[in-house]
């Protein structure tokens, strides 16, 4: 075998792993694996959405004043407040976890994307664009999520105060975890 074709075949050694060995439930402990990118934004000051169930979550921006255009990143975490291990799936965002976003006047923001993103069910079936099992231990936190722009899916040039909430469910069985009400200001242009 060549040197070239070596290192083809060893790109795919990682996914021979996973399909051969199969997909073991992730430690906390382990979470460098999934590391995100906004973990060192995470701070105490930052409040929690009420627990369910042994589980609660939060979101937060980097900032909380926008101007029509630019992009509203938003941050997602999730803890275990319970006294046991709890298992918190990575599907992929719409298989588990909805974002919902109101106007002032308490309406849903205009949805400009996918629209199975603002189901207000969770498919339980299907394919999903991945299927991680992440273990909690007691007082874990899980931050390993995609900080998603908030304009790739709503409307929301039209300046005032909108309300964002994400909700997460793992089964039809589990009541909704849902996290702090973010509020998010978007500036008129110039002010």
């Amino acid at each position: 075998m060549q040197r070239g074709e070596v290192a083809v075949h060893s790109r795919y050694l990682p996914v021979l792993a996973i399909l051969f060995c199969g997909c073991n439930a992730m430690d906390s402990h382990q979470r460098g694996l999934l590391k995100p990118s906004g973990a060192a934004d995470m701070n105490a000051a930052i409040v929690w959405g009420e627990a369910v169930d042994g589980l609660r979550s939060r979101i937060w921006t980097d900032k909380e004043r926008f101007n029509p255009e630019e992009p509203i990143t938003v941050h997602y975490a999730i803890q275990n407040v319970g006294n046991q291990a709890r298992t918190v799936w990575h599907r992929g965002f719409e298989a588990n976890n909805r974002i919902d976003v109101r106007t002032e006047d308490g309406k849903p923001a205009h949805f400009i994307g996918n629209a199975s993103a603002r189901s207000k069910t969770f498919p339980q079936r299907g394919n999903w664009e991945k299927n991680v099992p992440v273990v909690l231990q007691p007082g874990a936190i899980d931050d390993a999520y995609i900080a998603y722009n908030l304009r790739d899916f709503f409307d929301m040039k039209t300046p005032g105060v909108y309300s964002v909430q994400y909700v997460h469910q793992d089964s039809e069985d589990e009541k909704p975890v849902k996290s702090n009400e973010l509020k998010i200001t978007v500036a008129a242009p110039g002010s």
